[in-house]
C-alpha cells in the first residue's frame, strides 16, 4: 500500500463482505416474511361451539337414518304378508329382504362420492324425497317383481343420503361433540325400527296378518314430511 491507491485497495475486501452481509449472496433472494395464517372453517366451528343452528341442522339431517330404519324394518315386517298375498313361499320372502339390504348398501357406497360432488344438502333432500316416491309406488305394486324392484330402489335412495348425513354432522360439530353426534344418528336409526314395530303392532300384535300396503305407505310418507 505504498502508492496513492493503497487505501482503496486495502478496504475493498471489507466493503465487499459488508455488501454481501447486507444484500445476501449473489444469485439468492432474501427470505420473505411468512404471511399471517388465515382462519379455517374448522377453526370457526371450534370457536363457535355447539349452538341452536347446529341442533336444528342435526334434527333435519337425522331424518335420513330415522327414515331408513323405519322403511327397512317395515319391509322386513311385511315380507310374510306380501308373499302370502301374491301366493309365494319362503324363498321369495328372502329375496325381498336381500334386495332391501343390498339396495341400502349400494346406495351408501355411492352416496359418499355423490355427496362430495353434489353437496350434502342436495343428497339429503334427494334421498328423502326419492324414498317417499319409490316407497309409495312400492305400496301399490301390482306384482311381486314390481314390489321387489321398487323396494330395492327405495332402500337404495335411503342409503344414498346416509354418508352425507354423517359428513354433515361431523363437519359442523366441534371435535368434542362429534362422537355424540354420530351416536345420535345411530339412535335415530333404531328409533325408526321401533316406530315400524309400533305401527305393525297396532295392526296385529302378533305381526303375522299385517296389511302390508298401508304399512309400507305410512313408512314412505314420513320421509317426505320430514
Amino acid at each position: 500500500c505504498s502508492n496513492f491507491k493503497a487505501p482503496l485497495l486495502c478496504h475493498f475486501p471489507i466493503l465487499y463482505i459488508h455488501n454481501l452481509l447486507l444484500q445476501g449472496m449473489p444469485g439468492r433472494t432474501r427470505p420473505q416474511p411468512r404471511p399471517t395464517a388465515l382462519a379455517t372453517f374448522h377453526d370457526a366451528v371450534e370457536e363457535a361451539g355447539l349452538g341452536p343452528a347446529q341442533l336444528r341442522l342435526f334434527g333435519l339431517a337425522a331424518s335420513v337414518p330415522l327414515s331408513a330404519g323405519l322403511y327397512m324394518a317395515a319391509t322386513s315386517l311385511v315380507a310374510t304378508s306380501a308373499a302370502k298375498d301374491f301366493g309365494l313361499g319362503a324363498a321369495q320372502r328372502t329375496t325381498l329382504l336381500v334386495s332391501t339390504h343390498a339396495g341400502f348398501s349400494i346406495g351408501a357406497l355411492l352416496g359418499g362420492c355423490a355427496a362430495d360432488y353434489a353437496g350434502r344438502q342436495l343428497l339429503v333432500n334427494t334421498s328423502l324425497l326419492a324414498l317417499t316416491a319409490s316407497g309409495i309406488a312400492a305400496s301399490q305394486a301390482p306384482s311381486w317383481n314390481v314390489l321387489l324392484a321398487l323396494t330395492a330402489v327405495a332402500s337404495f335412495t335411503s342409503g344414498l343420503g346416509w354418508p352425507a348425513t354423517i359428513a354433515l354432522g361431523s363437519e359442523v360439530s366441534p371435535a368434542c361433540w362429534r362422537l355424540f353426534v354420530r351416536a345420535v344418528g345411530d339412535v335415530c336409526f333404531d328409533l325408526g325400527i321401533a316406530a315400524a314395530a309400533l305401527l305393525g303392532s297396532i295392526q296385529d300384535p302378533m305381526l303375522q296378518e299385517l296389511q302390508w300396503r298401508p304399512l309400507l305407505f305410512g313408512a314412505s310418507v314420513l320421509p317426505g314430511v320430514l
